[in-house]
């Protein structure tokens, strides 16, 4: 484990997590670097009142748009 990558600020990926539709807040926010080119997630992630059906979408949802912006490739979030 290398520490937090220093090419990426945590306020701004905190920012758009909780821009995505569905996620209302996330605590236990961790974020490092696990080898010189993968860096990784951890989270909590408070969904928005919603059917249980939904929340593996939102999580996709956060996947996608996380690996997509700020190139992450490990991720560990809970609901």
């Amino acid at each position: 484990m290398l520490g937090s990558p220093s090419d990426i600020r945590l306020i701004d990926m905190v920012h758009t997590l909780k821009s995505i539709d569905g996620v209302s807040d996330l605590s236990h926010v961790h974020f490092w670097q696990m080898q010189e080119h993968e860096n990784a997630l951890g989270a909590h992630l408070v969904i928005k009142e919603a059917k249980l059906s939904q929340v593996d979408t939102i999580r996709e949802a956060v996947i996608s748009k996380i690996s997509a912006d700020y190139k992450i490739g490990h991720f560990t979030l809970v609901t």
